[in-house]
């Protein structure tokens, strides 16, 4: 079981599948976010299915700084799919010029956790 003080992330059923196929390596939060690496938890918004993570880097950006490299590590296909869903997530416009946090992290395996 996990600590309140460790890290959850919350991922609509569309991207918590991306994780579970291992499409999805990183995702990104709108705004400076304040997380640690190491051991956290995403959780699916939907089902309320749980996978515990390990953040092994955790990323500042702006928008505009992001790539197409970016977006396939987030499982997108292109930049603007990416876009598109932080869109969708956040229920509003978002602009090149925000700042936004990218999250790495690895699934740690069932047998891992302890």
């Amino acid at each position: 079981m996990m600590n309140n003080n460790q890290t959850t992330l919350s991922l609509s059923n569309d991207n918590f599948q991306r994780v579970l196929a291992g499409k999805k390596l990183t995702t990104i939060r709108l705004g400076r976010k304040e997380i640690t690496p190491g051991l956290a938890l995403i959780v699916n918004q939907d089902t309320q299915a749980t996978l515990t993570i390990n953040i092994w880097y955790v990323n500042p950006v702006l928008l505009s700084d992001l790539e197409l490299n970016d977006a396939r590590l987030d499982g997108f296909d292109t930049l603007e799919d990416l876009l598109a869903n932080l869109r969708s997530c956040y229920q509003r416009p978002i602009f090149d010029y925000e700042h936004a946090t990218q999250v790495h992290f690895d699934v740690v395996a069932a047998e891992e956790v302890a």
